[in-house]
């Protein structure tokens, strides 16, 4: 291989390596966008779960407080749905695009 060739190759690696971090920090971001979603969509579970083992009085209180969820309205969920359903999609992009990132990387070493 020439001095060019391992020029070349060594600054492809660098630049995959590159692209494969901020790949994987898009799909953190991502991730933290998709738990929002889901906890906007299903919090309101999680508290009535949590509120039936609870004293009555401390309830009220998160209540009171607007601690408490609300199961949301259908509409808000339909949108929160749609929300999901599409973040999973850009999830499931970014991990193809890791995955290649990863390999190319690999393949050049």
């Amino acid at each position: 291989m020439t001095d060019r060739d391992d020029v070349v190759r060594v600054r492809r690696r660098q630049e995959a390596l590159d692209s494969l971090e901020l790949e994987r920090q898009r799909e953190a971001a991502l991730g933290e966008r998709l738990d929002v979603a889901l906890r906007d969509l299903e919090a309101w579970r999680a508290d009535e779960a949590a509120f039936a083992r609870m004293e009555p009085d401390d309830v009220e209180t998160l209540r009171r407080i607007g601690f408490a969820t609300k199961q949301p309205p259908e509409d808000a969920r339909i949108r929160l749905e749609n929300q999901i359903a599409e973040i999973e999609a850009e999830l499931a992009e970014s991990r193809r695009r890791r995955r290649a990132f990863e390999r190319y990387a690999e393949a050049l070493e």
